[in-house]
């Protein structure tokens, strides 16, 4: 799965998350989301811990998600 840059604010790394269990009406739940190491940064403070939703990320094709997308992008970025 491709990597997400580092946090614009503390230079901390986000770590891709999947969690999975059966629910009480025995339905499969799965959760994806990119969560922020435990840097000392501002994010952390807001959110503790921060994390970045990854719904529609893909595993097997390495799509890390619309989000992904967006925070790897820059102000600075031609895009």
């Amino acid at each position: 799965m491709e990597r997400l840059k580092p946090c614009p604010f503390c230079g901390g790394n986000l770590e891709f998350v999947r969690e999975e269990h059966t629910n009480k009406y025995g339905n499969r739940v799965v959760s994806q989301y990119w969560l922020h190491d435990d840097t000392d940064c501002i994010l952390n403070d807001i959110c503790m811990p921060f994390t970045l939703g990854a719904g529609d990320a893909d595993i097997e094709t390495g799509y890390g998600g619309e989000y992904a997308e967006k925070w790897n992008r820059r102000a600075n970025d031609d895009k």
